[in-house]
């Protein structure tokens, strides 16, 4: 399965300077693509956006470039991107 949780949710942040918040969670894989594709959006409406990584269990290779592809989207449409994720997924989570 693409998530085993949660699939990502933009949720309004109180200040209007901040960034909607998207929660990644479960297992990412490939088959993300049209929830990537939500983060584009999200981004290139708001102009920002925090990802966070933090609840993700695993991530394979084509979730991997996924990821990657979505990041250099955003950051082709000048989107502000903060990534949470703690130091002990990190090892986890390399692509």
């Amino acid at each position: 399965p693409v998530w085993d949780d949660a699939t990502p949710v933009a949720t309004a942040a109180s200040p209007k300077d901040a960034a909607p918040a998207v929660n990644l969670s479960g297992n990412l894989s490939g088959n993300a693509r049209t929830q990537f594709e939500q983060l584009v959006r999200i981004g290139a409406k708001v102009g920002k956006l925090r990802i966070d990584l933090s609840r993700l269990r695993g991530i394979d290779d084509a979730g991997c470039t996924l990821l990657s592809d979505t990041l250099e989207s955003l950051k082709r449409g000048k989107v502000e991107v903060r990534a949470a994720l703690p130091d002990e997924n990190l090892a986890g989570l390399t692509c």
